[in-house]
């Protein structure tokens, strides 16, 4: 399957190259105008049927004389699409799309993105401010018996003897995802630059780990309640065992519950709140943002133990979102009703859409712009 996959890749690839010999200008994909329109391109002059699919940029492509195939959308909202072509049959990415962004991210055949730029600029939108720098860090897992890895985002001016210790938000992905998603597709560090200018955040300090306490197909996570839970579990020991006592020795930040916060999408909101809400002593901040509940114990008195009205008051915040046309919903409303029930202050809030980056990056733009204010 990889095999094939990587052949498939590298013909597409091959088809939008230039060629030696009469010229042949360069696929130039995708391409968004200051309305917000995006046009697609592909090269397949000997495909018969070729489309781009991605939610709010699906549809059927035509063919030019030179056998590229073209779509251009309507209008979108600024924000970021994930998208693929169809051709005949082949899902693949856009390879004429190697923006610095233009992520294929997950496992198999991936998908690319595209930014449509805010006017007024958004949150994740790059603009003209100090920037900060990510390091990437690799390390042997003792748990799993193999190598991971995490992301560490420093802000502008990091300054490792400075008196006070960084804040620090823990940043877990979803299901598919990697470790550096949250930077390359959600881009939590444009948004943390932005708002650390603007003064709506103090200088933080944003760790994001491989989430997966399994090795080998990940995609044994879909629907396994047992092997969900070995998975929670082992990367729960990864993460406070391992992870956080690296970076707290190479890099200088709070070992204080208050000035720790933990939060992520889907699984990573899972997570996050398994962790967050059995370990006050650790994280006072909790985001998770369209939360893939059903990984989690059936059992709520499991999955969340020890939850009480004292329990509440070790948190600064507890903050959850969910699409309302996510399948995922149901989860977010009762683990709101089971906090509510054992006098847990929480804050759920409903936000249009469905189970997609748009959503999971406008909830750590809310959550990001709540925690550590200066």
């Amino acid at each position: 399957m990889k095999s094939s996959m990587i052949m498939l890749l590298a013909v597409v690839a091959f088809a939008q190259a230039p060629r030696r010999g009469p010229a042949v200008p360069p696929v130039k994909s995708p391409e968004v105008t200051s309305d917000g329109r995006v046009t697609f391109r592909v090269r397949a002059a000997g495909a018969q049927n070729v489309s781009v699919a991605g939610a709010g940029v699906a549809g059927a492509m035509t063919k030019d004389a030179d056998g590229v195939w073209i779509f251009t959308t309507g209008p979108l909202t600024p924000e970021v699409y994930s998208y693929s072509f169809n051709i005949d049959g082949a899902v693949v990415p856009d390879t004429a799309n190697a923006g610095p962004r233009a992520m294929h991210y997950g496992e198999g055949v991936g998908a690319s993105t595209v930014e449509v730029p805010g006017n007024p600029a958004n949150p994740w939108d790059v603009r003209e401010v100090p920037r900060g720098a990510v390091t990437h860090v690799e390390f042997m897992s003792k748990v799993l018996g193999t190598e991971r890895e995490y992301y560490v985002y420093t802000p502008p001016g990091y300054d490792a003897k400075r008196k006070d210790a960084y804040p620090v938000i823990y940043l877990l992905h979803g299901l598919t995802d990697v470790a550096s998603t949250w930077f390359t597709v959600g881009k939590a560090n444009v948004i943390a630059d932005n708002y650390i200018a603007q003064g709506k955040l103090k200088p933080t300090v944003i760790v994001t780990p491989l989430g997966y306490g399994i090795t080998g197909d990940i995609y044994r996570l879909y629907g396994d309640k047992q092997i969900q839970l070995e998975h929670l579990s082992k990367f729960t020991d990864i993460l406070l065992n391992e992870i956080m006592p690296r970076v707290e020795t190479d890099f200088h930040i709070s070992k204080r519950a208050q000035d720790r916060a933990i939060a992520g999408l889907s699984m990573g909101g899972a997570q996050t709140l398994s962790i967050g809400l059995r370990y006050p002593d650790r994280f006072a901040w909790l985001g998770g943002f369209s939360p893939a509940l059903v990984m989690l114990d059936v059992d709520m008195a499991k999955a969340y133990p020890g939850l009480d009205a004292k329990s509440s008051s070790r948190y600064k915040g507890i903050f959850f979102t969910c699409g309302t046309e996510d399948g995922l919903m149901k989860g977010s409303v009762d683990l709101k009703a089971y906090l509510d029930e054992k006098g847990v202050s929480s804050l759920f809030e409903k936000t249009p859409g469905a189970h997609t980056w748009p959503v999971f990056r406008r909830g750590f733009a809310t959550f990001a712009a709540r925690v550590f204010q200066p």
